[in-house]
C-alpha cells in the first residue's frame, strides 16, 4: 500500500471532517456577507421612505413654508405645527446619524451639508436651541459642527 494511501486509510475521516467544517464556515461568512449588503439595503430604503414622509408634509401644508424662509426674523417664534414639523426632521436626523454610526449606512455624505444649512434657518435654529439639551452629547456635537461648518451657528447655551 502507498504512503499515501495508509495516510488516507488512518486520518481520511479527519479530513472529510475538517474540510466539512471550512466549507461550512465560508457559507456561513458568505451568507452573512450577503445579510448584511440586504439589511444596509433596507435600513437605507426605510430612512428614505420616512425622509420623503415628513418633506411631504411640508408641502402639502403652506402653513409649514415658514420653516425653510431665512429672511425671518432669527428670534421669530414658531407656531406649534412649525415646531412639531422641525422636531420630525430632528428625529429623523438623529436615526441616520446613529445608522451611520453602526455602519447601517455607507457614509453621511451630504447630510452635515443639509443639516447645516436647515439648522441654520431662524425657526430650525429656535426649535433646535430649545431641544438639544434632551439629545445625546455626540449628536449635538454632530449638529452643533454642520451648523458651524455651515458659518452661522449659534452660540452655545451657558
Amino acid at each position: 500500500m502507498s504512503t499515501i494511501a495508509h495516510w488516507l486509510l488512518h486520518n481520511g475521516h479527519n479530513l472529510l471532517e475538517t474540510a466539512g467544517i471550512l466549507g461550512g464556515l465560508i457559507f456561513t461568512s458568505l451568507s452573512f456577507r450577503n445579510d448584511t449588503k440586504s439589511r444596509k439595503v433596507a435600513t437605507l430604503i426605510s430612512l428614505t421612505a420616512q425622509h420623503r414622509d415628513i418633506w411631504e408634509e411640508l408641502y402639502s401644508k403652506p402653513e409649514l413654508r415658514r420653516v425653510l424662509d431665512a429672511k425671518i426674523e432669527a428670534d421669530a417664534a414658531p407656531t406649534e405645527e412649525e415646531r412639531k414639523f422641525v422636531n420630525s426632521i430632528i428625529l429623523q436626523a438623529h436615526c441616520v446619524f446613529r445608522a451611520s454610526q453602526l455602519g447601517e449606512l455607507m457614509t453621511l455624505g451630504g447630510l452635515a451639508k443639509d443639516i447645516g444649512q436647515f439648522f441654520s434657518l431662524p425657526l430650525p435654529a429656535n426649535v433646535w436651541s430649545a431641544v438639544k439639551r434632551f439629545h445625546d452629547a455626540d449628536f449635538v456635537e454632530f449638529i452643533e459642527g454642520s451648523r458651524a461648518d455651515h458659518g452661522t451657528a449659534v452660540e452655545a447655551e451657558t
